[in-house]
C-alpha cells in the first residue's frame, strides 16, 4: 500500500470536505438524530463544524484528494464563550429544528458532562469516502493531532454511535469510558485516548 499524503485543510476545501462527510455519514445514527431528516440539515451541520468550530483552530486534516478528513477541536478550543454559542444558535436551530432545541441540548449536555476535565482534543468528525475505505486514509488523517496530543501530554476524546467503529478506535489507543443513550435517539460511546509518553 502506498503512503497517504496528509495536509492541513483550508477554507477553499470546504465543499470537498462537506461532500466527503455527507457520503461517509449517510447512515450515521447521530447525524440522523441531530437533523431528524430535515432537508439540507446534514450539510449545514458539516459546514458549521468545519467553518466555525474546527478550521479556525487549525484543527482539520485531510488527504490531498479530500477523500478522508479529520475535524478536531484542539486542546482548549472546545470551550466557547456564551456569546460564541449564542451566535451559533440560529445555525443550530436550522439544523435540528427550533422545536427540538431543548431535546438536542439535553442530549449534547449529557455527553459533554461525561468527558474528562479539559484540556483535551476532541475529534468532532472523522469521515472517509466509502469508495476509499480500507486504504489507511482514516489512520493517516488522525495521526497529526494524536501526535500533538502526545507532545502536549493531553488526552484525545471522541464520541461514536456506530458500534463497529469501536474496534477501529481501540486499535489507535482509545478506550470506552461511558455509554449513553440520547433522548429518543441512538446509543453512543464516549472514548478517551491517553497520551503516549515519548521514548
Amino acid at each position: 500500500m502506498s503512503s497517504v499524503t496528509v495536509r492541513p485543510a483550508t477554507a477553499v476545501d470546504g465543499p470537498g470536505v462537506v461532500r466527503t462527510l455527507r457520503r461517509s455519514f449517510a447512515t450515521d445514527p447521530f447525524v440522523a438524530w441531530l437533523t431528524a431528516g430535515r432537508a439540507g440539515a446534514a450539510e449545514r451541520y458539516f459546514e458549521m463544524v468545519f467553518h466555525r468550530l474546527t478550521l479556525p483552530h487549525d484543527g482539520v486534516w485531510a488527504t490531498g484528494d479530500l477523500h478522508s478528513v479529520a475535524l478536531w477541536a484542539p486542546p482548549g478550543a472546545w470551550e466557547p464563550s456564551l456569546g460564541e454559542w449564542l451566535r451559533l444558535l440560529p445555525t443550530v436551530a436550522r439544523i435540528v429544528g427550533p422545536l427540538r432545541l431543548g431535546e438536542v441540548s439535553r442530549g449534547v449536555s449529557q455527553v459533554e458532562r461525561a468527558r474528562p476535565r479539559p484540556p483535551w482534543a476532541l475529534l468532532v468528525l472523522l469521515g472517509t469516502d466509502p469508495e476509499a475505505w480500507g486504504q489507511g486514509m482514516a489512520s493517516a488523517v488522525l495521526r497529526p493531532m494524536l501526535e500533538r496530543c502526545d507532545r502536549e501530554a493531553v488526552p484525545a476524546v471522541l464520541d461514536t454511535y456506530v458500534e463497529s467503529n469501536l474496534s477501529f478506535y481501540r486499535r489507535r489507543g482509545f478506550e470506552v469510558t461511558t455509554e449513553h443513550v440520547l433522548p429518543r435517539g441512538p446509543r453512543g460511546w464516549s472514548m478517551v485516548r491517553q497520551p503516549v509518553a515519548a521514548g
